[in-house]
């Protein structure tokens, strides 16, 4: 496996946001190296957000990767959206999404992550199998693109109410499997399973094959152990399924960064699961 830990590129963005590291890039480098990380995940509204020479200086000296870039700013931000009112707005989407993939490739290939940006059900108008074929469609625009350079799209589990897709773990992976592609996986996130009241180790044995990367974070969205999830079930499905992708934190930066990636570093983690695969 991998380690990494969440970056937003705004320093003022909200501090209950599950980022572990947010404005300063060099600092969030710095400690990830110090703790033993192997990466870090960028979310960002658009490439134009990073200073592309510090990012360079920062994998130069800690050898570092990005292990993702997160679209989510884009609908925070802007409110840009699968299911945006106007087809301005969705042509707008589409560039920036392409503009993300076209970074990626400077980076090692580094996956998307969709997730927010999938919009809300109440801006459509229409019903479950039409918000369906319209997300399939936009996706598949996006896939196209992205699989042309090599960059694989991330499909992230959401379960705000009001979200238009991908609200259940079996949706998600239904949807993911009808591409039948290898540019999309599934992103499972601890956060998103518990408050479905599913089980962790069903999620992940039953969907091992489509598994790309794994958000881990506790139920109040602060690192393992402060919250209510029960993690045990979840190392014994990593031992299980030989999960090697990357685990990367997305928790608030209570109470320091440091202290969040100590709870989700290499060294903790192996320890739990030798703790419950005895």
């Amino acid at each position: 496996m991998k380690f990494a830990a969440t970056f937003c590129t705004l320093s003022d963005i909200d501090q209950n946001k599950p980022y572990v590291f947010r404005g300063d890039l060099e600092k969030a480098f710095n400690i990830c190296k110090e703790n033993e990380f192997d990466g870090l995940e960028i979310a960002l509204n658009s490439p134009e957000d990073l200073d592309l020479a510090i990012l360079d200086r920062c994998i130069d000296k800690t050898h570092l990767q990005i292990s993702a870039f997160s679209t989510d700013l884009i609908y925070t931000q802007d409110r840009l959206s699968f299911f945006s009112p106007y087809s301005g707005d969705r042509e707008a989407l589409i560039d920036r999404l392409k503009k993300i993939v076209d970074l990626a490739v400077k980076y090692n290939h580094a996956p998307i992550i969709i997730g927010d940006i999938l919009g809300s059900e109440d801006v459509a108008g229409c019903d479950r199998q039409e918000i369906k074929q319209k997300i399939f469609e936009f996706t598949k625009s996006i896939l196209d693109y992205s699989a042309s350079r090599n960059v694989g799209l991330l499909f992230e589990v959401v379960n705000q109410f009001g979200f238009s897709y991908g609200k259940s773990i079996k949706e998600t992976a239904d949807f993911i499997r009808a591409f039948n592609s290898p540019y999309i996986k599934l992103l499972i996130d601890t956060h998103h399973i518990y408050h479905q009241k599913l089980s962790v180790y069903d999620v992940m044995t039953k969907n091992a094959d489509l598994i790309g990367y794994v958000h881990l974070c506790d139920s109040n969205l602060q690192a393992i152990g402060a919250g209510k999830i029960e993690f045990a079930p979840f190392f014994q499905a990593l031992r299980m399924t030989s999960y090697d992708g990357y685990l990367c934190s997305k928790a608030t930066s209570f109470p320091t960064s440091e202290s969040v990636l100590k709870q989700t570093s290499a060294a903790f983690i192996s320890h739990c699961i030798e703790l419950v695969c005895i």
